[in-house]
């Protein structure tokens, strides 16, 4: 697309809700033209376009930020403000997917898709992303106001480095999340790796659950390839999830909005290929577990896994999974994995790379600075649990003593 011609576009878009502010150059950044946008389908084919090369992850692509508009965000009267920065000639600089959430008579901007997306980030040109740094410590206050009126910035879960990059919003970053993420790199031998992640006794134990596991019957791992199997995989994955989750006292994690977002990612594409990869193992014809993975930019990005509650499960199907899966990516040349934010045991096991996650909270007016004070000590108390080990685990023991005492276990 000529973007010229997008530009002239942004400028007869008033009907979508465009806004447009010039801001001088900086530094070696040249001046640029930021607009705003409501509707998020004016401004399609250029993301699209833009994510191709732009510094971003899966959650901000716009597949992945369509698809939970028209679910969850639809369910949730979410506000879409998707901010484009373009230069004179038109070039894309970036864009900033974000959103106003109205919470207890509180305005709330945020990452667009939040909670349901593990790195706040946005897209950025790769050329000017060194200087942005600089550039957003002068111009981020300037940058948010042109979302609109709200009470209170939230943007969470923020890498303090990605793509070998320093976030652009570092200079804003005010308090720890209390989650990190965890990637590895791969390589085209996945024996070798395997061999380099884990010991020969691990190994060894692993050999004798995969024989113990195929005993029990035909043993198949695949990745669906009709659009009815996937769905129904899908579903599958739901109930499994949902039964493991409550043994542990969590409740209420996949409502409708976030089950049909997952289903209509099963719609989607990325340069050709499907963008949800459910990898799946079956037994004897039953899911025994399922691996939901996303390819994107290079990297498979893990988002959730399950189990089933037979026979198998005692022989660690989700290893048996989780190294099939690695082994997939190796064989397709994806560059890395992405385990996705939490500190479960198998995350640190594989992975080399740990992202440490930030936040920013910013209050706008007395609201608002009220809002930030709660939500500083909920994030504090959180990170407190998740990252001190006895705490954690006396945590997860409470959880099930009170989840079973409600189911009456």
């Amino acid at each position: 697309m000529n973007h010229i011609n997008v530009t002239e576009k942004f400028s007869m878009s008033s009907t979508f809700g465009v806004g447009q502010r010039r801001i001088a150059a900086f530094g070696s950044l040249p001046d640029i033209t930021l607009s705003v946008h409501h509707d998020m389908g004016s401004v399609s084919y250029l993301w699209q376009e833009f994510q191709t090369h732009a510094s971003t992850t899966l959650y901000q692509t716009q597949q992945w930020c369509s698809a939970w508009q028209d679910t969850v965000g639809c369910e949730r009267q979410i506000e879409p403000r998707i901010l484009v920065a373009q230069d004179r000639g038109g070039n894309v600089v970036f864009i900033l997917p974000l959103q106003i959430r109205k919470a207890q008579g509180v305005k709330i901007l945020e990452w667009h898709g939040y909670p349901s997306v593990n790195y706040g980030y946005g897209l950025f040109d790769q050329t000017h992303l060194p200087q942005l740094v600089t550039w957003f410590a002068e111009n981020l206050s300037l940058v948010l106001d042109m979302a609109g009126s709200f009470d209170v910035a939230a943007l969470m879960d923020m890498p303090d480095i990605i793509n070998g990059e320093a976030h652009p919003f570092r200079s804003a970053f005010n308090i720890k999340s209390a989650n990190r993420s965890h990637a590895m790199q791969l390589q085209p031998d996945f024996d070798a790796l395997y061999a380099s992640k884990r010991s020969p006794e691990t190994r060894h134990s692993s050999r004798k659950k995969d024989r113990k596991l195929t005993g029990l019957g035909e043993i198949k791992f695949f990745l669906p390839a009709a659009h009815a199997e996937t769905h129904s995989i899908l579903d599958t994955m739901f109930v499994q999830k949902t039964k493991q989750l409550a043994e542990t006292g969590v409740h209420g994690v996949f409502g409708k909005g976030e089950m049909d977002f997952i289903h209509r990612l099963a719609s989607e594409s990325i340069n050709g290929k499907p963008m949800l990869l459910p990898f799946t193992l079956m037994c004897n014809g039953e899911t025994v577990a399922v691996i939901l993975g996303a390819q994107a930019l290079d990297t498979c990005w893990l988002l959730i896994s399950s189990m089933g509650f037979g026979k198998a499960r005692k022989y660690s199907p989700g290893d048996y999974v989780l190294r099939h899966v690695i082994e997939h990516c190796c064989k397709e040349d994806y560059s890395r994995i992405d385990f996705s934010s939490g500190d479960a045991t198998y995350k640190s096991q594989w992975a080399e790379e740990t992202i440490q996650l930030y936040c920013t909270l910013r209050a706008k007016n007395l609201k608002g600075l009220f809002w930030v004070i709660a939500a500083t000590c909920r994030l504090l108390l959180k990170r407190y649990i998740k990252q001190t080990p006895a705490v954690w685990e006396l945590t997860i023991a409470a959880r099930r003593f009170f989840a079973g005492r409600k189911t009456g276990t």
